[in-house]
């Protein structure tokens, strides 16, 4: 019998916000706007012409948005890791990319998952693409795969997601990843964090 067993994969958890998201999607459009008028220089990070904002993660304006992207990270999560785990944030920060606005590829050192809501995006405003980090190392084999297993096992060299509004994604904090630039005259704005495991 022969197999193709998909070892040691990446996991990436996908989360739905909706439809909660959307009775504070405008509310949430308005502060990030905002937090932008109070610091329009920003941070310079991995953003390619986009803002950034400062840390936000203690500050008191935002901790209504912060409870509620951990709860649903709690509640979306309690299926596959144990009830002895805890997860904290180590930093938010809002993301506002205006057309051909882009982040270039990087990871987040210090913490073990990385993650993103997205608050406001279309079909052309870029997508998020990660890197398979055996992309170097495997590539030849990752090349000649057919295309119904690089399809099924995720087996490319990298992996893209458009953005969906109230979408949230979670994702180890050391893989490479980036963002293709925004292609519309809309803002893409998401709010991105860090976040630590711990076991209890």
């Amino acid at each position: 019998m022969n197999e193709l067993l998909p070892l040691f994969p990446c996991p990436l958890f996908k989360i739905d916000t909706k439809p909660e998201f959307d009775d504070i999607r405008d509310d949430l459009i308005d502060f990030c706007y905002l937090e932008k008028e109070k610091n329009s220089k920003g941070l310079k990070h991995s953003n390619l012409n986009g803002w950034h904002s400062p840390i936000l993660l203690h500050q008191e304006r935002f901790l209504k948005y912060r409870d509620f992207i951990q709860k649903y990270i709690i509640n979306s999560l309690k299926s596959y890791i144990g009830t002895e785990t805890s997860i904290g944030f180590d930093g938010s920060w809002i993301n506002i990319n205006g057309k051909n606005s882009s982040n270039i590829e990087h990871n987040h050192p210090k913490c073990n998952l990385a993650g993103c809501l997205w608050i406001k995006a279309n079909e052309n405003s870029g997508e998020i693409k990660l890197r398979n980090p055996n992309s170097f190392s495997q590539y030849n084999l990752l090349e000649v795969l057919n295309k119904e297993t690089k399809e099924n096992l995720f087996l490319k060299t990298s992996y893209r997601i458009k953005p969906t509004e109230g979408t949230m994604i979670l994702f180890p904090a050391d893989l490479m990843h980036s963002v293709t630039p925004n292609g519309t005259d809309e803002d893409r704005i998401s709010i991105a964090f860090n976040l630590s495991v711990n076991i209890n």
